[in-house]
């Protein structure tokens, strides 16, 4: 038993001397998610797309691609 919690112990010190490593896998293996950016500027260059269209061509575009219907 001895031995065991000096192997323990000595385990438990040597990994506290040494910074934290994680891997790559590990980190996609987490759920973490990235960032949003992308997503964002897109979100916007298609508002500001969208507001340079005539309105025809807008309400023709949101009830396609919003609503669902048939061109």
């Amino acid at each position: 038993m001895t031995i065991m919690h000096n192997l323990y112990a000595n385990e438990m010190r040597r990994l506290s001397t040494r910074p934290w490593t994680v891997s790559i896998d590990a980190i996609e293996s987490a759920g973490v998610k990235p960032a949003d950016q992308i997503a964002i500027v897109s979100a916007q260059e298609l508002m500001t797309t969208m507001d340079q269209l005539p309105d025809d061509q807008r309400e023709t575009i949101l009830l396609v691609a919003l609503e669902g219907m048939t061109y």
